[in-house]
């Protein structure tokens, strides 16, 4: 009897060290298959082309659809399996680079990579996402006349005029108001068939046109020509990330302390939006720090009857807190400067031209 019951008990253990095993072995395949990533596709155009210097990916993606009859690069965005969001992985760059024919060492450069939830590398940068619009797209009509290409700092966030030509670049068609997308039939025609390049153009001011000449000698590591005086030797001596920084932080002005926090976090795509962001920066900028002391007059939360510095600094403190803490960036102690001149001169703390 004793036999029996032992034999019994063994065979119970054996069906549960079997279901055991069953459910390790299950969730090993499940670890597996969640942490698996499929290989991206690969294609290999038969008609390959030249990188243009500081080409954007999109221009020569479209310009590689071209050669290869293919109708606009909505295709071989669906084939290649690219985001969206044009922000792509390390392990795309030699998928591409066997899709477009072209070497790692010219064609990683010019993909924007994410490096983290934040960053992008572009062009050898490394930025934050809120400072390019890489889900919408631009051109100069110029440009695109005369180089047949368009260039990949056009993305940057705050750069909204062409620096060769001096006008504004476009995002939408002039003639049926759509927006620029990888859905069009060419780089230089829209759906309704209208050429982007035949569209009037509209002339910046020059202060605007400035600042893209300063943004774009940044991004390709080019000397600033003295033709470039309007703005403080500061800013012309900084990089190209503080710049980028710069020009958001003081667009990002308001006298609504979370309006502040809101403009400085988000991303900013529209193309219209990031002019007159960009062009309030800039009138801060031109004649500093008389222009940022009328940006701060305009930005306090409160006014009060008799007025001293410290009820002056408390009604700016939602600007001060929003300069990082700690930090050694040069465009934050060129701002700490403006604020200690601000505070130091009262003729500006009431003056406000915004």
């Amino acid at each position: 009897m004793l036999y029996k019951n032992a034999e019994h008990v063994d065979q119970q253990l054996i069906v549960l060290r079997e279901k055991n095993e069953a459910r390790e072995l299950a969730a090993m395949h499940r670890m597996h298959a969640a942490n698996e990533v499929p290989a991206p596709p690969t294609i290999n155009l038969l008609i390959k082309t030249k990188l243009f210097p500081w080409e954007s990916l999109e221009s020569l993606l479209f310009r590689v659809s071209t050669l290869n009859h293919l109708s606009g690069i909505s295709i071989l965005q669906r084939a290649l399996m690219l985001p969206e969001n044009g922000v792509m992985s390390i392990r795309r760059h030699l998928q591409l680079g066997v899709a477009l024919g072209q070497d790692l060492r010219a064609l990683s450069p010019t993909i924007p990579t994410l490096m983290s939830k934040s960053t992008i590398r572009l062009q050898g940068h490394l930025l934050p996402i809120k400072h390019l619009a890489l889900s919408s797209y631009r051109v100069c009509p110029h440009c695109v006349e005369e180089l047949g290409y368009g260039k990949a700092y056009w993305s940057l966030a705050p750069f909204s005029v062409c620096e060769m030509h001096k006008c504004m670049l476009i995002d939408r068609c002039a003639a049926c108001e759509k927006p620029l997308t990888a859905t069009r039939p060419a780089y230089d025609r829209c759906s309704c068939g209208a050429r982007y390049s035949k569209i009037s153009s509209t002339e910046s001011s020059k202060a605007l046109h400035e600042m893209s000449r300063i943004i774009a000698a940044k991004f390709t590591r080019q000397p600033i020509t003295n033709e470039s005086h309007l703005y403080p030797d500061e800013v012309l001596s900084m990089e190209l990330l503080d710049v980028l920084e710069l020009l958001t932080f003081l667009a990002a002005l308001s006298e609504h302390p979370s309006t502040t926090y809101l403009d400085l976090n988000r991303k900013i795509v529209s193309l219209k939006l990031c002019h007159l962001r960009c062009k309030k920066s800039s009138s801060a900028l031109l004649d500093w720090p008389n222009g940022f002391h009328k940006l701060l007059a305009s930005t306090r939360s409160f006014r009060s009857y008799n007025e001293t510095t410290a009820t002056v600094y408390n009604s700016i403190s939602h600007v001060i807190g929003a300069i990082p803490a700690g930090t050694q960036r040069k465009w934050c102690r060129f701002i700490l400067s403006g604020v200690e001149s601000f505070l130091s001169n009262r003729e500006s703390w009431s003056h406000s031209s915004y």
